[in-house]
């Protein structure tokens, strides 16, 4: 069962949703096909447990024991499963969004020639539509839609009265704006991360942003996606940032909580980008930022915090001027927000970080241990701890024993991606450099500079620095 396109959505599906699944199935019991149901009712109940499943027990589960398992016969059952599954997520998104609802069911009168019933709906659609704080891209998207399904329904009843075209054009306007701004940001953010790919654009970045000057002014989204966008396209104009600070702060709330999260991510982006360049004053930046969107709940799924935004938060404690002490204190600050389940293993691994960090090495082995690890990179970032420790520490046994089950962990691993290159190299120029237990300065030499020719290697600055120190 486990690998296929059914299990795979299912598997994305929290405890929330799968509650509302359950309740969808049986509110429609008898319209589902009997087969199908059972299939989504034993998925439900079995989801976490799907890898142990074979296909043919979950066949023999449903159809019972007197029906041969047919390959054909069961993947078509799959197929048929994603169906439900894609209904259901339709419906889900319909029944969170009134507002669309209604905007769908005047449509569907306006068809029926219901005219009374369709005035009422469309009136409480755009009710609905005002009452809501937001004033993002959607809400200028769902105006736009109300205005054209208003003026469909005045010509279709060749009605006569005063038309707002001017209203109905400056709402598609500025929903065109932001989305234009956001998909060239993303665009850009793209090429950031994948600077080998450039991708084609039709972005007319000086008719858009007259256009903007027109409208930003009585739309905070097309402020906020504007400044997004320079930041993007002109790093180096730091004004451009502090433009963005003063409008996600001032306005963030207009936007729904992914959108909101979106934007922050991208704040704090830029923020590492530029530590990375090596503008130090965005450690407290980027941090602040970290500190007011997990303030305000922008950076919590469910009120839980992510190991990697944990993990990120005390990596900008380290580099900040406070050091250990700041890290030590948010460490502790945090530690309620993450998973329940994953908290203790996720802040032992960040605390051995810390005492790593202040080279307190008798502390750091013994958490990382003891640490049951729930992701791989966190995994490998401990072992190549362990391997610094030993390096410097002058246990060369054992060092040269850990190596080995280093190399065999990383090769068993499939999904490393570009990491496992890094990794690979570092272990290896290790192992070499235990191979000349003593230097003359020509061989130091030649050995330091093949380190630094290579390209992809973690740690390349501290193995140089070590043997520097060596005679």
């Amino acid at each position: 069962m486990n690998g296929s396109k059914f299990v795979k959505i299912l598997a994305t599906f929290n405890r929330e949703d799968r509650r509302l699944l359950n309740k969808y199935l049986r509110d429609r019991k008898t319209s589902i096909n009997s087969v199908l149901f059972k299939l989504c009712d034993y998925a439900l109940l079995n989801c976490e447990n799907s890898k142990k499943i074979s296909n043919r027990d979950v066949f023999k589960t449903i159809y019972g024991n007197k029906v041969i398992y047919d390959e054909k016969r069961y993947r078509y059952l799959l197929a048929e499963g994603i169906k439900v599954l894609e209904s259901f997520l339709i419906q889900n998104e319909i029944e969170n969004d009134s507002a669309l609802q209604n905007l769908l069911l005047a449509k569907a009168y306006r068809k029926h020639q219901l005219d009374k019933q369709h005035a009422r709906v469309l009136k409480k659609a755009n009710q609905q539509i005002e009452e809501s704080p937001l004033r993002n891209r959607t809400y200028h998207y769902y105006k736009h839609e109300f205005q054209k399904e208003d003026l469909e329904s005045r010509f279709d009843n060749q009605r006569r009265g005063e038309l707002n075209l001017s209203n109905e054009s400056n709402h598609l306007h500025k929903y065109f704006l932001m989305d234009s701004l956001m998909i060239e940001s993303f665009r850009l953010t793209y090429e950031i991360y994948n600077p080998n790919k450039i991708v084609k654009s039709n972005f007319d970045k000086k008719t858009i942003l007259e256009m903007v000057k027109k409208q930003e002014k009585d739309s905070p989204g097309i402020a906020v996606y504007q400044s997004i966008y320079l930041l993007l396209s002109e790093p180096d104009n730091t004004q451009h940032y502090q433009d963005l600070k003063k409008t996600v702060q001032k306005y963030w709330e207009q936007f729904p909580f992914a959108e909101s999260k979106g934007i922050l991510i991208a704040v704090i982006n830029y923020c590492i980008r530029k530590i990375n360049e090596q503008a130090r004053s965005f450690i407290t930046e980027c941090f602040e930022w970290y500190q007011w969107g997990l303030g305000n709940g922008i950076l919590l799924e469910n009120g839980v915090l992510s190991s990697y935004n944990y993990k990120n938060i005390i990596t900008l404690c380290l580099h900040s001027e406070q050091d250990v002490g700041l890290a030590e204190k948010t460490l502790e600050q945090h530690k309620s927000l993450l998973e329940p389940a994953k908290a203790e293993n996720i802040y032992s691994y960040n605390l051995a970080r810390v005492h790593f960090h202040a080279k307190s090495y008798g502390q750091t082995v013994d958490l990382l241990q003891s640490i049951k690890y729930n992701d791989l990179l966190d995994e490998l970032d401990g072992r190549r701890m362990l391997l610094r420790i030993y390096f410097e520490e002058k246990e060369w046994v054992v060092l040269d024993s850990f190596l080995l089950s280093f190399i065999a962990f990383i090769n068993r691993q499939k999904s490393l991606g570009y990491h496992k290159d890094y990794y690979l190299n570092l272990v290896r120029y290790v192992k070499k450099a235990l191979k000349f237990p003593s230097f003359n300065t020509i061989k130091k030499k030649k050995f330091i500079e093949e380190i630094k020719g290579v390209r992809k290697m973690n740690d390349k600055q501290w193995l140089v620095d070590q043997l520097d120190r060596m005679t």
